[in-house]
């Protein structure tokens, strides 16, 4: 596949799932319980801007310095998303009050959804920067 479409692709994916912990796993926007998927949702964005912009630098050395930037700006989201949720999951069940278990079930599901999603994505982005 060509390098411009798998940053495209890359990119668009990323900013879908983004807006799916945004829009989705956050169930009630108002419940401090969801802050940590609405910040992970946000975080996703940002590796996603340096797969854009690569999309449109011709193909030179300087276009796939901007995808290796954001191949490490997705595993630094993808690290400090892991620990966060695996903090979320070990934290929601100890507490002390009757808890929505919409909260766990999204936690675990955005667990599920990352450590499935970030590691394609990073095999695939990978190739656009050769």
């Amino acid at each position: 596949m060509a390098p411009r479409l798998l940053t495209a692709l890359g990119a668009v994916a990323l900013v879908a799932l983004g807006v799916v912990f945004m829009r989705v796993l956050v169930a009630n926007t108002s419940d401090n319980a969801y802050l940590w998927l609405a910040l992970i949702g946000l975080l996703l964005f940002l590796p996603a801007a340096p797969f854009a912009l690569a999309t449109l630098l011709p193909e030179r050395a300087g276009r796939r310095l901007v995808v290796r930037i954001g191949l490490w700006l997705l595993i630094g989201v993808a690290v400090l998303a892991g620990v966060l949720l695996i903090f979320s999951l070990a934290i929601i069940p100890s507490q002390g009050y009757d808890y929505d278990p919409r909260v766990f079930r999204n936690h675990l599901i955005g667990f599920v959804v990352l450590a499935v999603t970030l590691p394609v994505l990073y095999v695939v982005l990978n190739q656009a920067a050769r």
